[in-house]
């Protein structure tokens, strides 16, 4: 039985738009939801690999690693690392060759005093310089205490004065700090 649209009358023609409206409601939710559920998949896949990633790899994770165990798009996993390091007070860092890398605080820093903290940064500066003829950068002692470049880069100008120490560039233009013997640190680690 066919409805001529000419016999409807007005209450007809309301009932229809309703259903209408709420038949469109029930779709566009539908696909809202299942977008949304996919979006959070997505989203926890990438959490997950990211904490997994991150106890393997010094607290350091790359879009690469990111993309290779998760298989979502380059783009997909830098714009979720941007956003996931800035949430967890992270650092965008770079190697010497350019390469970008992501790098997250542990817990083992998040409790040490200013004291331990000192300590750690003389412990790891001492042991730098024996291995890098007398020169240490910011970057290589933030890899080691796995403190911030800030709090690496505010010892090193104190400590490089303190032990009449330079500050130099090489000739890419990175800085690095050099100091005279490891005597001296040893004297300033007795002091301290």
């Amino acid at each position: 039985m066919a409805i001529s649209i000419s016999k409807l009358d007005v209450a007809d023609v309301v009932y229809l738009s309703f259903l209408l409206g709420v038949l469109s409601t029930i779709v566009t939710t539908g696909i809202a939801g299942a977008f949304f559920a996919n979006r959070k998949q997505r989203y926890q896949k990438l959490v997950r690999w990211t904490e997994h990633l991150l106890s393997y790899k010094d607290q350091i994770v790359t879009v690469s690693d990111l993309v290779l165990k998760t298989e979502f798009s380059p783009k997909e996993c830098q714009k979720f690392l941007d956003k996931f390091v800035v949430e967890l007070d992270g650092e965008i860092k770079y190697t010497e060759s350019g390469k970008l890398y992501y790098q997250f605080s542990t817990a083992d820093n998040l409790e040490l005093s200013q004291g331990q903290k000192y300590q750690k940064l003389i412990r790891w500066t001492e042991n730098l310089l024996n291995y890098h003829e007398q020169k240490v950068t910011v970057s290589d002692l933030v890899l080691k205490t796995e403190l911030s470049p800030k709090e690496c880069r505010e010892f090193l100008d104190k400590f490089v004065v303190e032990l009449n120490g330079e500050v130099n560039h090489t000739k890419l233009g990175q800085v690095y700090y050099q100091f005279p013997t490891s005597k001296n640190i040893e004297t300033k680690k007795l002091a301290g």
